[in-house]
């Protein structure tokens, strides 16, 4: 992945209607980053035709706030959980990944902008 990926402002990652999946978000950010778009065609690939159905995945937040540094930067604090839903009697829910986040933010030119995302943070 590009080291300016998350430099970028959101305004100019607009979501479509056609294009609501993180995944179609996260391939045209990458737009011209040849090994990063291959990478992630590797991981998101969908079952092939006959395969076993995956279980969803649902990713969460919690306890999330924002600590203001001064007026042009913040830090945003989070736990994060994400469980592998049921799929069926015998796959239960669980849980399969579980952290605190802490990103770092600036305002550049009038925009907030994501400078550093830390998903192993330490308090």
């Amino acid at each position: 992945m590009s080291p300016d990926f998350f430099t970028e402002p959101a305004a100019t990652l607009p979501v479509s209607s056609t294009e609501r999946s993180g995944e179609a978000l996260l391939a045209r950010s990458l737009e011209g980053d040849v090994a990063s778009v291959a990478a992630l065609k590797l991981v998101v690939q969908r079952p092939a035709a006959g395969a076993p159905a995956r279980p969803p995945l649902y990713h969460m937040e919690l306890n999330h706030w924002i600590e203001f540094v001064d007026k042009d930067h913040v830090r945003y604090h989070a736990y994060y959980l994400t469980v592998s839903g049921a799929l069926g009697q015998e796959t239960p829910a669980r849980i399969v990944a579980a952290g605190q986040s802490l990103d770092t933010m600036e305002r550049v030119s009038g925009k907030w902008l994501l400078k550093t995302r830390d998903v192993a943070a330490k308090d």
